[in-house]
């Protein structure tokens, strides 16, 4: 069963599906694209026991956006809370 729901970090509410328990394997989407890029691909993982789970990153799909230009740096550091709030 697929969940879906918000972290909310500095720079907003982060959207994410999961899929799964055990081990967590974090999906990141190409840019201009979102989470639903793994909609196929997650039950495949929970099947194989892992706890998939997919965010839009900033500015993409269903997340909040960076008030300021990303930089590779922010986006790494939004990930850090995004897990950090997933547990």
């Amino acid at each position: 069963m697929m969940r879906k729901g918000y972290v909310d970090t500095p720079v907003g509410q982060i959207h994410y599906r999961e899929a799964g328990s055990g081990d967590p394997l974090l999906l990141l989407h190409q840019t201009a694209w979102s989470s639903i890029q793994f909609r196929n691909a997650m039950p495949e993982f929970d099947k194989r026991g892992l706890r998939a789970i997919a965010i839009d990153t900033p500015g993409y799909g269903m997340s909040d956006g960076f008030p300021t230009p990303p930089s590779i740096s922010g986006y790494a550091a939004i990930l850090s809370h995004v897990m950090d709030g997933l547990g």
